[in-house]
């Protein structure tokens, strides 16, 4: 998951009690303290982006720590989430705002200052995020009606908002509101007989916007009318936008409603954008009757690209109203841009191409079976799951989520190589693991729930993206040393339930985690240990600099620029190193990257202070043609990354394009690892990013074993001992290979002097030979270092020999007494310290062997040894 969207999540995750402050200050008062924001006009109290928000605390009093929250202006005060303390000026914290996770509306900002004298003062200042052309507004409630009527009141009633952020409703009479409430119901008193007043429920979400569709009835207030006028939802055909990802409509389409109450007399329909004021509704000039139904022809072509609202009015023969509304997206041509097209693979990729879904990329026009190009794709990790203070798993967007899980069903049905997991967690949604790995019972219930929601749903697998154990990270997370043993034993757990139901069902069920580009989560992960229980390992190899540092800096480094940097490679290693096999490593990759207002145009901006900044997608780079339009791409050799720089407006942009996703892909390859993950597919801008990487990883990735070595702890060994002889191979990635489903032949140089079999080597008479061996790995051939043995004979060994010969007949008895009464004499010498009356004795001993019948091939090996004896004993002189 991406840090821009994991801090997305600050604000709107609950955390529970904050500090307690000593008094507090309006940001705007007299105070000497006060927070600063870098808002988009001076003096203003609006922001975009990632402003900076700095807290100035008074300057006549030495400063113990400041500590910055935010939340939702009309959520409680308890759900201010805190960001990390700071002990040293400047106070400053990058605040990133946008959908899905701070989306446009107002905001309370609060800084906690503590003095060194104990005093905590607290300054709170109210901000708006505007980041989007488009109005952000909650659903009205639907189904506005009378439920009672006098000549003096009219009581209302209306189903709720689907909206999931709804703070209350607001009444409105006539156009103005008169009151506000949390219940689906309300009555007006004091009206005036016989009158129309038009009444209208509008929803306001915990960010202070409120609904812009029109759901307005106009009542008469007569005890004897006991009705109001009905008409249907707006009828449209189904989208049929130009550009791939668009739910949208282009072209003229007939828009229509249903009347079959003969109350009604006349159907009026109206149009405007959704930003436009309510006083901007145009009427259709005229509108069709065709039996029960009313329809206008609309022309869209009309209308500029984004969102309209088309509104229905139907009046009664006593002059009563009822609206509908239903916002249309227009997608007509953008002059000078072609929408990328693509075809589907022919085959899909042999190693892990996994792409992370966020389920509110749908909410903003992706279409899962149109635009998800799942035939370059072996898993979607479906982001995200959350989870419940009961222990178990629960939907972040209960309205949204299943929708899209039916259509990753069908995609499924459409690609059937295609694998899908749920993904719980994230950075905005880690709260609550640390509870449910406490015990185990919390992680058997955990496990059971992820189970029951995988087969209900159609998932093949389960994705732990726990952002962090150990150190906490995201809101509502918290430091717990007790992680480090419940994460692994998390894992074991939901491992046992998902192989139980795998068994039930005749399939594997797959886990697999997000893990930290950095040592710290290595540790705190007991990776080493962990892994067993996973199908692969996903490495969050992104994030490694962002809008939460001083400097503008590459998001996602490859290579370390000669220690400026930490970096993918350096990331990659940690994991390796702590036991990880490579081929379950899936590295991953950014389709995204940030903004900086940078301060400073030194180096085109890059390492650069900034007052601002942001995100930026692929596919808003490209759409909006950044190329041609002020800026200018380098490349950074040292990190092998591009970046983009606009001289003129001092912005800088890290990002990956198709040369640096290529460039990652063959990293890939070159360390054997498992394959790549991407975060997120949905920005990519059309396939450009999936197909770099595609065209490198489709074909299976071997690595090829590079060398063997082999060991032995003696290379100088006696006659009739035995040694064991290690052997590793190393891949061409550096890695330890796996060779136990490996041929594996030794090799002696001379099996007189010593013979090998399975490594076991057997010293057999004095001399050298040569040992090494032949590894077919794979079909390859490799051959190991070569380790020169050297073979000594004792006169133990050498007379445990005769006497072998002796017993098979190879030597006659005779012979046999006089060897070895002078191999006994020469060792009596020896002891004694005359090692010239020993080395007589060996020469008699060749003398008596030469005298004999023995064979010439005895003669020369006896000879051999007893020599190896003289030997040791002129070195011991």
């Amino acid at each position: 998951m991406s840090r821009f969207f994991r801090i997305f999540c600050l604000i709107i995750i609950i955390f529970g009690s904050v500090i307690t402050s000593a008094f507090a200050q309006d940001g705007n008062s007299n105070s000497a303290s006060h927070i600063d924001v870098t808002t988009t006009e001076e003096g203003g109290n609006t922001v975009k982006g990632s402003p900076l928000v700095t807290a100035f605390p008074d300057p006549s009093k030495p400063v113990e720590k400041v500590q910055f929250f935010a939340k939702a202006i009309n959520e409680p005060d308890s759900i201010y989430y805190p960001y990390a303390p700071l002990t040293k000026a400047p106070f400053s914290w990058s605040w990133p705002t946008g959908d899905p996770w701070v989306p446009d509306g107002e905001y309370s900002l609060r800084v906690d200052i503590t003095y060194t004298s104990g005093e905590v003062e607290t300054v709170t200042r109210n901000i708006l995020v505007q980041n989007y052309a488009e109005p952000t507004s909650p659903e009205s409630p639907k189904d506005l009606r009378v439920t009672s009527r006098t000549a003096s009141s009219v009581a209302l009633a209306w189903t709720k908002s689907t909206s999931t952020k709804l703070y209350n409703y607001e009444i409105y009479q006539d156009g103005a509101k008169i009151a506000e409430t949390k219940d689906m119901s309300y009555v007006i008193e004091g009206l005036n007989a016989d009158a129309l007043y038009q009444f209208r429920v509008k929803a306001k979400d915990i960010y202070n916007n409120v609904s812009i569709d029109d759901n307005s009835i106009t009542v008469l207030t007569n005890e004897t009318v006991t009705s109001q006028p009905f008409i249907s939802e707006i009828q449209a055909p189904e989208p049929n936008g130009v550009s791939p990802r668009s739910e949208g409509y282009s072209g003229k389409i007939n828009v229509s409603v249903s009347v079959e109450d003969p109350s009604v007399e006349n159907v009026e329909i109206f149009v405007k954008t959704t930003a436009a004021p309510e006083s901007d509704y145009w009427k259709f000039p005229g509108t069709k009757k065709d039996g029960d139904v009313y329809s206008v022809g609309w022309d869209t072509t009309s209308a500029p690209e984004g969102t309209a609202i088309i509104k229905a009015v139907a009046t009664d023969s006593h002059g009563q109203k009822t609206t509908v509304t239903r916002v249309f997206l227009v997608d007509n041509v953008v002059e000078g841009y072609i929408p990328p097209q693509w075809d589907p693979a022919d085959t899909p990729p042999a190693n892990y191409m996994i792409a992370y879904l966020a389920g509110w990329a749908t909410l903003s026009g992706f279409s899962i079976m149109h635009d998800l190009d799942a035939s370059r794709l072996t898993h979607i990790n479906y982001a995200f799951g959350l989870v419940g203070q009961d222990h178990k798993i629960k939907m972040s967007d209960p309205t949204n989520d299943p929708i899209n899980f039916a259509e990753l069903r069908k995609l499924k049905e459409k690609y059937p190589h295609l694998k899908t997991t749920i993904a719980v967690g994230g950075w905005g949604g880690s709260a609550g693991f640390s509870e449910a790995a406490a015990t185990d019972e919390a992680r058997t219930i955990f496990a059971d729930s992820l189970v029951e929601f995988i087969t209900e749903h159609g998932f093949d697998g389960v994705d732990l993206d726990w952002e962090y154990p150990v150190s906490g990270g995201g809101p509502g997370t918290y430091p717990n040393p007790a992680d480090k043993d419940n994460y692994p034993l998390l894992l074991e757990k939901i491992r046992e339930k998902l192989d139980e139901q795998g068994e039930k069902d005749g399939k594997h069920y797959s886990l697999s985690i997000a893990g930290a580009a950095n040592t710290g989560f290595v540790k705190n992960a007991t990776l080493g240990k962990s892994q067993q229980y996973l199908d692969y390992v996903q490495i969050m190899t992104y994030d490694i600099h962002g809008t939460w540092e001083p400097l503008a800096d590459h998001n996602a480094p490859l290579y370390d620029d000669n220690g400026k940097t930490w970096s993918v490679d350096k990331a990659v290693t940690a994991y390796l190193d702590a036991g990880v096999p490579a081929e379950k490593i899936v590295m991953g990759v950014p389709f995204y990257g940030y903004r900086y207002n940078v301060t400073s145009s030194e180096n085109n901006g890059l390492r650069q202070p900034y007052e601002g900044s942001g995100s930026a997608t692929y596919n808003r780079i490209m759409r909006d043609d950044y190329l041609n339009n002020g800026y200018e791409r380098f490349w950074d050799e040292g990190t092998q990354t591009p970046y983009l720089f606009n001289a003129e407006n001092s912005i800088f942009i890290t990002y990956d394009d198709p040369e640096s996703m290529q460039i990652k892909a063959n990293y890939i390859r070159e360390r054997g690892l498992g394959g790549a993950m991407i975060w997120e597919v949905s920005q990519d801008h059309g396939i450009d990013l999936l197909d770099s990487l595609y065209q490198v990883l489709k074909d299976p990735i071997q690595v090829n074993l590079d060398s063997v070595n082999i060991s032995v702890e003696n290379e100088t060994t006696q006659q009739n001992l035995q040694a064991e002889f290690s052997l590793e191979g190393i891949l061409a990635n550096n890695q330890k290979a796996d060779l136990t489903n490996s041929e594996i032949d030794w090799f002696s140089s001379n099996s007189n002097v010593a013979s090998i079999e399975n490594g076991k080597l057997t010293a057999n008479n004095a001399g050298t030979t040569e040992i090494y061996a032949i590894v077919s790995y794979k079909g390859k051939e490799v051959k190991s270092n070569i380790i020169t043995i050297t073979v000594e004979a004792t006169t133990v060994s050498l007379t445990e020999q005769i006497t072998s010969l002796e017993e098979n007949g190879v030597i006659e008895h005779s012979l046999f007494k006089q060897l070895t009464n002078r191999l006994n004499q020469a060792e009596h010498h020896y002891q004694k310290g005359d090692s010239e009356q020993a080395i007589k004795h060996l020469v008699d001993f060749v003398k008596h062997l030469y005298k004999s019948d023995a064979s010439q091939e005895v003669k020369a090996m006896l000879e051999s040894n007893v020599k190896s004896i003289e030997k040791s004993y002129l070195n011991k002189e």
